[in-house]
């Protein structure tokens, strides 16, 4: 088949690839809407620092600006983290909250191609079988950029789809879509489409103000936010993406969200230290660097405070590096429990303090917990980061254990990850930590 014919039959029916084998994320049902008064409140301590100032101020600008319609810039925050945060339950409730409240500026970061682990609560990802992933914590071979991972390709009419999972319901303002790649290729080896419309590219993308000519990004503008985003790869060449993002041009919150099960944050932010890294975080810099990590580091057998106060010390000359103006807030591992020694037959389950001896029957709040939150905070406070204790949220320790029993449960049985009406809880609890820090300071 010519390639013309050959382009065109990959389009019938809009952008549902003939020929392909198409391998479709299934995604859990979201829990259903919570009322805000029934969420603890929980303070972010430690923002005093200018940087945190800014954000409040810009955030009451927002709110402002839709009363009485003057300009008012974006606010782009980057949520990092471990498996808590790759299933994009517990940031996407924060994501949502905060759009609803101060207005939506795009769904941002958008994954590489079909998550391996994890979800994305914006976007349902098709993909013919041509693909495989590269993670960076399996190939150390840089660059990789945020998330981590890239999907990639040699083969000619290999296809990638976008589905927003809420699709605009009216016009919108126009958007910028930027495709990020380990190395860019010729515009010529890409066919890309919004809603089934060929999207034209430039032959020398350019980096932001800078003007410089960018090694990893393409992008174009979009009169409007589509509904659907499509990528067909026309030569035998290797194409590597890394991410790509949609941000709206109109005031409002952008949430980039991404996470990677079993990943401690020191590891995972040095395999993202790249040039590619660098020109996505100068193109869009974030206000706002959330870190929820600690659950896997108090899971290690060897967990000393000391080496994990030098893990947080290099995740912050990380952060000078890439985000030297941005906030930071260091979220704290959330409750999780450990089993204890055997139990007798017909035995009660019992949530007993971090403390407790291991031989106790039943269940503990896991031992380590409290020196990463303590270690966590001392150094919050020392690099003048935001500091919030998630675990406030469900009562501290044996609080994974209360929410097991409720009805429907939060704590999945594991007793380390929550259910989606757990997340949801957590995601507004946050929500309502950054409105205050707005009410309080933004003025």
């Amino acid at each position: 088949m010519n390639p013309p014919m050959r382009l065109m039959s990959l389009l019938v029916g809009g952008l549902v690839w003939a020929g392909a084998s198409v391998a479709q994320h299934v995604s859990v049902p979201t829990a259903p809407p919570m009322a805000l008064s029934s969420v603890p409140s929980v303070p972010i301590q430690g923002v005093n620092h200018l940087a945190w100032h800014g954000v409040a101020h810009k955030l009451r600008r927002l709110k402002t600006a839709q009363v009485d319609g003057h300009q008012a810039a974006p606010v782009r925050i980057l949520h990092i983290g471990d498996s808590h945060t790759s299933g994009d339950y517990f940031s996407d409730a924060t994501r949502r909250a905060l759009q609803a409240e101060y207005g939506d500026a795009g769904p941002g970061w958008l994954p590489a191609g079909l998550p391996k682990w994890g979800r994305s609560a914006l976007v349902q990802i098709s993909a013919s079988e041509h693909w495989k992933h590269r993670y960076a914590y399996i190939d150390k071979t840089p660059p990789f950029s945020l998330g981590g991972a890239a999907y990639e390709t040699q083969r000619p009419w290999a296809t990638l789809s976008y589905t927003l999972k809420n699709p605009p319901l009216s016009a919108t303002p126009a958007v910028s879509w930027r495709l990020w790649f380990r190395q860019t290729p010729p515009p010529e080896a890409l066919h890309l489409y919004a809603d089934d419309v060929p999207v034209m590219l430039s032959h020398a993308p350019q980096e932001g103000a800078s003007g410089a000519a960018s090694r990893f990004m393409h992008e174009t503008v979009l009169p409007q936010l589509p509904s659907k985003l499509g990528m067909v790869t026309t030569q035998a060449q290797s194409v590597e993406l890394v991410g790509m993002s949609l941000d709206l041009h109109t005031p409002g919150v952008v949430y980039d969200s991404m996470g990677v099960a079993g990943a401690r944050a020191a590891s995972l932010l040095n395999s993202w230290g790249t040039d590619v890294t660098a020109q996505v975080l100068r193109v869009r810099p974030p206000d706002l660097v959330i870190l929820a990590f600690g659950t896997n580091e108090a899971y290690q057998a060897t967990f000393n405070a000391d080496a994990y106060r030098s893990e947080l010390m290099a995740v912050h000359q990380w952060l000078q590096t890439y985000t030297p103006d941005a906030a930071v807030l260091l979220i704290a591992p959330p409750d999780a429990l450990e089993r204890l020694g055997r139990c007798p037959a017909n035995a009660r389950t019992q949530c007993w303090p971090a403390s407790s001896p291991a031989s106790a029957c039943g269940v503990r709040s896991h031992p380590n917990l409290p020196v990463v939150r303590q270690t966590m905070q001392d150094v919050a406070q020392s690099r003048s980061w935001g500091y919030w204790d998630w675990s406030q949220v469900m009562g501290r320790s044996c609080g994974a254990w209360q929410w097991q029993r409720e009805t429907p449960p939060r704590y999945r049985p594991d007793g380390i990850h929550l259910t989606s009406e757990g997340y949801e809880t957590s995601g507004l609890a946050l929500f309502k930590a950054l409105r205050t820090l707005e009410q309080q300071i933004g003025r």
